[in-house]
């Protein structure tokens, strides 16, 4: 549906308020690819079914994100509801490469991807989830969460990076 990218120094920046992301399928991000730096923000809005395939990914090192893949950048969630996305690789709801993702008051649920059902977090800087829920995943390895390269399961140790306030992580 969207795809940003960055060129020299002006930053790409999207924000969304009330939307709805449906139905949407393409190779890397089914929903919104922001790329190179871009600032993305959503408030109340929605992503369902959206499908990253991954298609050809031997070609591509970072393909995955069902809604949303950033490759840097900041990725903003506030009232956002994730149901029913899916990545044929990386991040099922979201796929976030060197960035920052900050989730409040958001859901992801029925999500899946074969690494990281959920959220696929790959030199991540700063990940601030709360007063969240993540639920109902599926995935064919054993990250049935959250994935960082650096811990290849479900991360119980979260690292320092990653926080969680008031959330709640069902499988």
């Amino acid at each position: 549906a969207v795809y940003m990218t960055v060129y020299g120094e002006t930053v790409s920046k999207l924000t969304v308020t009330d939307g709805l992301f449906e139905d949407n399928t393409a190779l890397n991000s089914g929903a919104v690819n922001g790329r190179n730096g871009s600032e993305v923000s959503f408030t109340n809005t929605a992503f369902k079914n959206n499908t990253a395939t991954g298609a050809n990914a031997e070609n591509y090192k970072n393909v995955g994100g069902g809604a949303v893949n950033m490759e840097g950048g900041k990725l903003t969630l506030s009232g956002v509801t994730m149901d029913g996305n899916a990545s044929g690789n990386y991040g099922g709801a979201v796929m976030i490469n060197g960035g920052s993702l900050l989730m409040n008051g958001s859901s992801v649920i029925n999500s899946s991807g074969s690494t990281g059902a959920a959220l696929y977090l790959y030199g991540c800087t700063t990940m601030d989830v709360t007063d969240s829920t993540i639920s109902r995943l599926f995935s064919s390895s054993i990250s049935t969460r959250l994935v960082s390269p650096t811990r290849p399961r479900m991360v119980t140790s979260l690292p320092r990076c990653l926080s969680f306030i008031s959330c709640r992580l069902t499988s």
